[in-house]
């Protein structure tokens, strides 16, 4: 949102919360701006406010093109999400992927903290 600033004059966003507590995400983004613009941060704000769904809409649709991108530059097709069993397979094998390509994984991604303490139980459709 800074760098939207730099160009916009925000009045107000509208913020779909990744916390349970919005008014917790809602403290927390204010503290990280450094000034209060009006925030209207809700639980399901993408159902509640077109914008937001469309912003949504747009965001999912940059971040499937981005790992496409990637995908090609690492040669590792998988879609970022835990329910991909190509992505799994990447995490499960994280030692042994590019450097460059590791330092795109978020490492406090509770998927990677959990396969980090599940790496001695090995499941057999990670080998093939």
């Amino acid at each position: 949102m800074k760098e939207l600033e730099k160009d916009f004059e925000i009045e107000k966003a509208y913020i779909d919360s990744t916390d349970p507590n919005p008014q917790l995400y809602k403290k927390r983004l204010n503290a990280f701006l450094g000034h209060s613009i009006s925030i209207v941060c809700e639980n399901k704000a993408d159902v509640k406010y077109p914008i937001v769904s469309a912003a949504s809409i747009i965001a999912k649709e940059a971040r499937e093109n981005e790992m496409e991108a990637l995908g090609k530059l690492f040669e590792q097709k998988c879609s970022g999400y835990p329910s991909d069993p190509n992505t799994m397979k990447a995490i499960y094998n994280l030692d042994n992927l590019p450097k460059e390509c590791k330092s795109l994984i978020r490492s406090e991604w509770r998927t990677i903290k959990r396969n980090s303490k599940d790496k001695h139980q090995k499941k057999l459709d990670l080998f093939f």
